[in-house]
């Protein structure tokens, strides 16, 4: 891989490089303007723009947000794969480290889009529960909150630590209610097992 870095973590193009090897089907046409400019388009088109994240050791707000949302996009992408990306850490916590209030809070926009991706295609691991799956993914970001919820308390952004908490307990009870309403339906014994082994991963 190439060896460049992003703030001491891995760079935008050793990323990429790592996604287009555990994912090799994955074609990607090339897009203008950052990656957090796009996630509202999806993870794909975030990682179709994860060109222009220039890799450096002191990185301006703007690009250290740009590459949270394509740390989140590759990892969104290929954490169900063979090769997940290993940027666990710099989602859940390096990133959330910033002083900027301004790029932490569109860090947090990011985030929230985030939680609106697709995984049709890309996590089969799932059980539907009212027009919603429940996967693996769902643990994931719940991870990442967490990290986000850290960093609001660490500036003493109270009202903003209070949103986060408000989208953890949501996403815990949805959770509990899908496994509660699969095992105590009959015949739905597979999807309340199926369950018991996601959410005891995304908790």
């Amino acid at each position: 891989m190439v060896a460049e870095r992003f703030a001491g973590r891995i760079g935008p193009g050793p990323l990429l490089e790592w996604v287009g090897k555990s994912c090799p089907w994955l074609v990607l046409e090339r897009r203008p303007g950052g990656p957090a400019a796009q996630v509202a388009q999806g993870w794909n088109a975030v990682l179709a723009a994860g060109h222009t994240v220039p890799a450096s050791a002191r990185p301006k707000p703007a690009a250290r947000v740009d590459y949270f949302a394509l740390c989140l996009a590759a990892h969104h992408l290929t954490v169900g794969s063979f090769c997940p990306t290993d940027v666990d850490v710099t989602i859940r916590h390096a990133r959330w480290q910033e002083d900027d209030r301004a790029a932490l809070a569109r860090q947090e926009d990011v985030l929230r889009a985030a939680l609106t991706w697709t995984v049709d295609g890309i996590d089969p691991r799932r059980v539907d529960h009212r027009g919603r799956p429940v996967t693996g993914h769902d643990g994931e970001y719940l991870g990442v909150l967490a990290g986000c919820l850290g960093a609001w308390l660490r500036v003493g952004d109270i009202p903003r630590a209070e949103g986060i908490v408000t989208l953890i307990e949501a996403e815990l009870a949805r959770e509990s209610e899908a496994f509660t309403e699969a095992a105590t339906t009959p015949g739905r014994e597979l999807d309340a097992l199926r369950l018991a082994a996601l959410v005891t991963h995304n908790v």
